[in-house]
């Protein structure tokens, strides 16, 4: 029936009611007098239609407001296909994007009305030349009616799945990925050319067949690349699940994965067993610690834990018992992994002066954590290299050195609030200006990347990207040693279960093998694997100069506190190779109030008592004068729990600074 909008009521004196069937105007005092507008009729009215609304496609909402000539056609429901683009000034025009469906309500003189079926809450107007009618039925008619259209469903599947594929395919641009970018529109211009074909039916019965097989791998193939669910199909159609049975269902995933050749195919884990033989000094002269991981340089994240090994200031390993054993093997790499572009990176951070050169800069008693240089070898050259996997091969990392300078940095606005903005998913929130913040991001997410060109001055505040300065091949800011100076590791290819290579290798395994984890799951999980660790990484801070001249030289201590104050012990990891400890203390960058350290940590805390637990961070300023004190000027914390008993979720967080 027609109903008048309320505020409208209130400024029209007379409402017109039409009788469609009989044309003519009848006036009535309520709304339930109102005639039934019957769907596919046309009205005649003496007045401009302002807004037509369907419900159900039987009831019609008019406003009138002069007195012209025009008239409205319901449609019944039908869908249409976009063939063009339609962009329009008009308030009331509809945006059409070529290939998507769309569902009429009306039409008048040349134009339609109606809504995109991916958007029914959005009405507009069109002009008609702009789409195509779809064969279709209707089921269900009356309040939960369906619209099916009446085309092959691979046409129907191949039409949706080049829209999703076409935005997938813009990010690959984004990210850099330029093999797969033109494979993918490679394939896509080929489906674009076989659905016409299919879609003219001027093909044999033996064609079409030839055809449809000829989609559904091309299908597939961009699904697999992409990440995408693998669409189990009988004869080239996909299933309905809530149509088949769980075996059937299971038999033709199966099916599916022999189509493309690997039906027997079954993952396969890798192991890289890395071994430390030296590392030859020639400037440090102080104990170090060597951090090993694995990191991907397309997704720009560590996909490894990481090795931690300590050298005394002789460039040998710290406990003596560990001659020839420092020794470790990443676990748990897949094949797709594999085909990643991987780096080892390692990581120097010395532990001694303040500055190397200046014998000035606080006593010889204190002892801060400072970074020294990185070392990057493509695991690309490593496949070249080895060609048996039980062979052994030697490598050489050439180790890049910063060299920290002697004035404030960075500038003051270096890093302002808009490169905080919206850098990847690892990214923290905006900072407020004249307030203590540290961010802890969890793991399993993208570093912040760089907020400025790749070269700059030689100084320590690039330290959290200078690997990804090396790969890049922009290492003119780094010291670069001689060929003869680095890291000299040996590498071996490992395949098949941890159990089985524990049983051919035992003189690996006797030599107190350092397992390093791959991080989140891998690709098999046995029963009876168990895994509750949490990686918490040290981003970045903002602090204030105080009043002083100079700017901080920070060091952050953290613990892990449980409920009635106590420190649990040994429940931080700064990676295998080491024992777990009760606290862990970041490096100091030298005068920088808006350190980013980037440093992650393992918290291998017991579940029993993950539960009322928290994390306490205290900041302290390092003198490198008089007695070279650790001052303490501010703490924060965070509960790993949240009230509901949920997890602290995996995503940046901002803790603000208690002096």
């Amino acid at each position: 029936m027609f109903v008048l909008n309320s505020l409208l009521k209130k400024k029209l004196q007379k409402q017109a009611w039409f009788n469609p069937k009989a044309r003519s105007v009848r006036r009535h005092d309520s709304v339930e007098a109102a005639p039934r507008l019957i769907t596919g009729h046309t009205v005649q009215t003496e007045m401009v239609i302002c807004d037509v609304r369907t419900y159900n496609y039987n009831e019609v909402k008019c406003f009138f407001i002069a007195a012209v000539s025009l008239s409205v056609s319901l449609f019944p429901p039908s869908p249409y296909t976009v063939i063009c683009n339609f962009r329009s000034s008009i308030c009331q025009a509809l945006v059409l994007e070529i290939g998507e469906t769309v569902q009429i309500l009306e039409k008048s003189e040349g134009w339609y009305r109606g809504f995109a079926t991916k958007k029914p809450s959005i009405k507009g107007i069109f002009p008609v030349s702009y789409v195509h009618l779809k064969k279709s039925t209707v089921t269900n008619r009356g309040l939960c009616e369906t619209v099916v259209p009446l085309e092959d469903p691979i046409i129907t599947e191949t039409t949706s799945t080049l829209q999703e594929w076409g935005v997938l395919w813009k990010q690959l641009y984004v990210k850099h990925k330029v093999d797969l970018f033109h494979k993918l529109r490679h394939v896509m211009n080929e489906l674009i050319d076989l659905r016409r074909q299919l879609i003219q039916g001027h093909l044999a019965q033996d064609q079409t067949r030839e055809i449809k097989r000829h989609i559904t791998v091309r299908l597939d193939w961009g699904n697999e690349h992409l990440g995408l669910d693998l669409v189990p199909r009988k004869e080239f159609e996909m299933v309905d699940p809530d149509q088949i049975s769980v075996s059937e269902l299971h038999k033709l995933g199966d099916s599916t994965r022999q189509r493309h050749g690997d039906g027997c195919r079954v993952p396969v884990s890798h192991h890289l067993f890395i071994n430390l033989k030296s590392f030859t000094y020639n400037s440090i002269s102080e104990d170090a610690d060597v951090f090993f991981s694995l990191y991907d340089t397309r997704e720009a994240k560590q996909i490894s834990e990481k090795f931690m090994v300590k050298l005394n200031k002789n460039g040998g390993p710290k406990n003596p018992e560990k001659v020839d054993r420092l020794c470790a093997l990443f676990t748990d790499l897949s094949s797709k992994d594999l085909k990643k572009d991987l780096y080892i990176v390692a990581h120097v951070v010395r532990t001694g002066r303040m500055l190397l050169n200046d014998s000035k800069k606080g006593p010889p008693h204190v002892q801060y954590r400072r970074p020294y240089g990185c070392a990057v070898l493509a695991m690309s050259d490593v496949f070249h290299t080895i060609t048996d996997l039980k062979e052994e091969k030697d490598f050489v990392l050439k180790v890049y050195t910063i060299q920290p300078v002697h004035f404030p940095m960075p500038f003051p606005g270096a890093y302002g609030p808009t490169v905080m903005k919206k850098a990847g998913r690892g990214l923290a929130e905006e900072i407020g200006s004249g307030t203590h913040a540290v961010h802890i991001v969890p793991m399993h997410r993208n570093p912040i990347p760089p907020s400025g060109p790749t070269n700059g001055c030689n100084n320590e505040n690039e330290w959290y990207q200078i690997h990804e300065n090396i790969i890049r091949k922009s290492n003119t800011k780094y010291s670069a040693p001689s060929t003869n100076y680095g890291l000299i590791i040996s590498l071996q290819l490992l395949r098949g279960e941890l159990e089985q290579i524990r049983r051919e290798n035992q003189a690996v395994f006797s030599r107190a093998l350092a397992l390093t984890r791959k991080l989140g799951f891998p690709d098999v999980i046995l029963p009876g694997d168990t895994r509750n660790d949490l990686y918490l990484t040290l981003e970045r801070g903002e602090f204030e100069r105080g009043g002083k001249s100079v700017q901080k030289n920070i060091e952050v201590t953290l613990y892990v506190l449980y409920a009635d104050g106590d420190t649990l012990k040994d429940c931080i990891s700064l990676g295998s190779g080491e024992p777990s400890t009760s606290e862990y203390r970041s490096f100091v960058l030298y005068h920088n109030n808006s350190p980013r350290w980037s440093e992650m940590v393992k918290l291998p805390i017991p579940i029993d008592r993950f539960r009322g637990s928290h994390l306490r961070f205290e900041f302290r300023h390092c003198s490198t004068k008089d007695k070279g004190e650790k001052k303490l000027f501010g703490f924060a914390f965070t509960p790993l729990m949240r009230e509901d008993g949920t997890t602290l979720s995996d995503e940046s967080h901002e803790l603000y600074v208690y002096k």
